[in-house]
C-alpha cells in the first residue's frame, strides 16, 4: 500500500501533455537568490543528491507524469520514469528523503516558481515569455 501511494504521488495528478519536440526551459523566481544552475546542478537536484544551491535550500519542484515530464527526464536528468520512479522509491525507503513537490501543470509550475523563492521547474520554453517574475536559467533543446 505504501509503494502504492508513493507511486502515486510520483505520478501527480493530471493528464499528458504534448511536447515532442519543444525546448524546455528550466525557471527560476526572479527575485531569488539562485543565479545560475548548470545542468550537472539539475541533474543533482532532481536527483536528490543536492538541496542546496550556495547556503539556501532549494525546492524543487515536478509536473505531473506526461511527456514534459518524461521529456525532461530524460534530456536534463538521463532517466526514464520508470528509472526515476525506482530511484525515488529507494531514497525514500533507504534514506527517509522527501519527494519534490508536483504541481498541477505547467501554468501552475510558471505561478509557483514565480512566487516562491528559490524554487526550480521546468516547462517548454514557449510558456515563459513575457513572465517578468520567472528566469529562464537554461534551455534544454530537444532532441
Amino acid at each position: 500500500m505504501v509503494v502504492l501511494c508513493l507511486l502515486a504521488a510520483l505520478a501527480g495528478a493530471g493528464g499528458a501533455s504534448a511536447v515532442r519536440a519543444e525546448d524546455l526551459a528550466v525557471i527560476v523566481n526572479a527575485g531569488g537568490s539562485l543565479t545560475s544552475l548548470t545542468l550537472p546542478d539539475v541533474r543533482a537536484l532532481y536527483l536528490g543528491e543536492r538541496q542546496f544551491v550556495g547556503p539556501e535550500p532549494v525546492v524543487v519542484l515536478h509536473l505531473p507524469e506526461g511527456d514534459v515530464k518524461a521529456a525532461f527526464l530524460s534530456r536534463a536528468v538521463g532517466r526514464t520514469l520508470k528509472e526515476y520512479k525506482l530511484h525515488w522509491l529507494q531514497r525514500v525507503f533507504q534514506e527517509g528523503a522527501t519527494l519534490p513537490t508536483v504541481v498541477a501543470g505547467p501554468e501552475a509550475m510558471v505561478g509557483v516558481v514565480a512566487t516562491r523563492r528559490n524554487s526550480v521547474g521546468y516547462v517548454p520554453a514557449s510558456l515563459v515569455r513575457d513572465t517578468p517574475d520567472v528566469k529562464i536559467l537554461f534551455v534544454v533543446p530537444s532532441p
